[in-house]
């Protein structure tokens, strides 16, 4: 799947499921920074797994209501490595209940005590 297009977060208003949501979007690298949906959103399971080209910043998202970020960042199972490289150290986790494989294979993910402090709060 190829998905390049721009996306408006006043279209996600409500919603609490992004599980999946650029699942396989290979070539998906869109600024989505600027979404204001996410304080209301309690899965993120698999939400850019397998989106090879995604590296944008999404540290200004509210994500205090999400429960499951499992392999949010993750290539599923394909074994390949993701480009994510950003600061998500600042997000409030503490609703987290299932964070398996959030980042697994991520291999640029440069700043790992970022990502460490992300896990250790979750547990």
């Amino acid at each position: 799947m190829t998905f390049t297009g721009k996306i408006k977060g006043q279209i996600l208003e409500g919603v609490t499921d992004l599980s999946e949501m650029f699942y396989k979007a290979r070539d998906f690298n869109g600024d989505i920074s600027n979404w204001n949906v996410v304080s209301k959103v309690e899965n993120m399971s698999g939400m850019f797994c397998n989106a090879e080209a995604f590296n944008k910043k999404l540290n200004t998202w509210d994500v205090s209501s999400v429960t499951n970020m499992y392999r949010m960042f993750s290539p599923g199972w394909t074994g390949a490595s993701i480009p994510f490289n950003q600061d998500i150290s600042g997000w409030d986790v503490r609703k987290v209940t299932n964070c398996n494989g959030l980042s697994t294979n991520a291999s640029n993910f440069e700043d790992k005590k970022n990502l460490l402090s992300l896990v250790v709060t979750l547990n």
